[in-house]
């Protein structure tokens, strides 16, 4: 399934929209410095995904793993081609793909791609997402070996034990659950290059490339629908107890 970016028929949020508008200015830069394509992969199952930094290439077409990527610095367009990541792809049997940007033709494109189940034999496609791959991308990020970062990244994911959706990030996934983290393994880790990595850096990792964003526990909290036994109730009024007279 492939969407162009700018297809009118496509409704794009303001947000979307920013992404977009803050990536195509950069084509003019990427050419000059002989960029042909910029793109960021994506990669999900069963309620986690994880989202790869945005590389660069100089080939005459792009396909996921099939070309070496240059040695260009976009890191500052990574949030941007997160916002365009299909939401929610990494729900049920979950998905893959990517963003790309064609520098020579202006066009940004998303591809994604979903996965059946094949109640039969297993489910078809590549391995599902998990916290190991939040520590992989970590060691590419920060440095040093996957190890180093999966107890962090194994925490945010707990909570998984509670519900087996995506809801369960609610516990965790947010600014407040970042600045949690940080209390439990300290400031920063250091990691097996003798490199110390901020906590709170890791944690906005894991949540941007679980949502694309790091939310409040508000924004999730909103989303809960009142049910009528969360009001609480009201105490019955007790009777006032008298003290008796001391023997």
């Amino acid at each position: 399934m492939e969407n162009d970016a700018g297809d009118k028929k496509d409704v794009l949020s303001p947000q979307e929209e920013m992404a977009k508008a803050a990536i195509l200015a950069e084509c003019d830069k990427l050419a000059k410095a002989g960029v042909t394509f910029a793109a960021v992969h994506f990669d999900g199952y069963g309620d986690d995904g994880a989202t790869e930094e945005v590389k660069c290439f100089d080939s005459e077409y792009y396909a996921y793993a099939e070309h070496e990527a240059v040695d260009y610095d976009v890191s500052h367009l990574q949030e941007h081609f997160e916002a365009l990541v299909p939401f929610g792809y990494e729900n049920d049997c979950g998905g893959f793909g990517d963003v790309v940007l064609d520098v020579t033709s202006r066009k940004l494109t998303v591809e994604r791609n979903d996965r059946f189940e094949d109640y039969t034999t297993r489910v078809r496609g590549l391995a599902m997402a998990h916290p190991l791959k939040h520590a992989q991308s970590s060691a590419k990020k920060f440095g040093g070996k996957a190890e180093d970062y999966l107890p962090i990244h194994n925490w945010f994911d707990e909570s998984k034990a509670f519900l087996g959706d995506f809801r369960h990030r609610a516990l965790r996934h947010h600014a407040e659950g970042i600045f949690l983290a940080e209390k439990l393994f300290g400031v920063a880790i250091v990691n097996s290059d003798g490199k110390q990595v901020p906590v709170r850096y890791v944690g906005e990792q894991h949540v941007r490339e679980d949502l694309g964003r790091i939310p409040t526990a508000q924004d999730w909290l909103l989303q809960i629908t009142p049910q009528r036994w969360m009001y609480g109730q009201h105490l019955e009024k007790e009777t006032p107890i008298t003290k008796e007279d001391p023997l």
